[in-house]
């Protein structure tokens, strides 16, 4: 029977019940991490600026950031084996909104 394994993150909830998803990242691998704010944006609105911001600031790195209307994504490298980092996407938009969202990244073997 073949092994399935889930690609897809996991969720953890932050202490104001905020859902947060996980996912677990071997540090060899650079992928990218897309998140989409069409949801919560006025229809009128868009993303005019984002970045990504990776705590403890220390392996775990942002090699790249794009964006588009609504969408915000970035490409992570490296980091420590067992270590668990925090990923914040800051967005502005054109109507001067400043919004975050926190994901964690679990840096594990594939």
């Amino acid at each position: 029977m073949p092994q399935v394994i889930q690609t897809g993150p996991t969720v953890v909830y932050a202490a104001d019940g905020t859902a947060m998803p996980v996912w677990t990242k071997d540090p060899s691998d650079v992928v990218d991490y897309t998140l989409d704010w069409s949801l919560i944006l006025n229809s009128n609105d868009s993303i005019e600026a984002a970045e990504f911001i990776v705590e403890p600031a220390s392996e775990l790195t942002v090699l790249s950031v794009n964006f588009t209307a609504t969408q915000a994504t970035c490409w992570l490298q490296a980091g420590v084996l067992g270590l668990t980092y925090a990923v914040t996407c800051r967005v502005t938009t054109a109507d001067g909104r400043q919004q975050e969202y926190t994901f964690q990244i679990v840096c594990g073997a594939n």
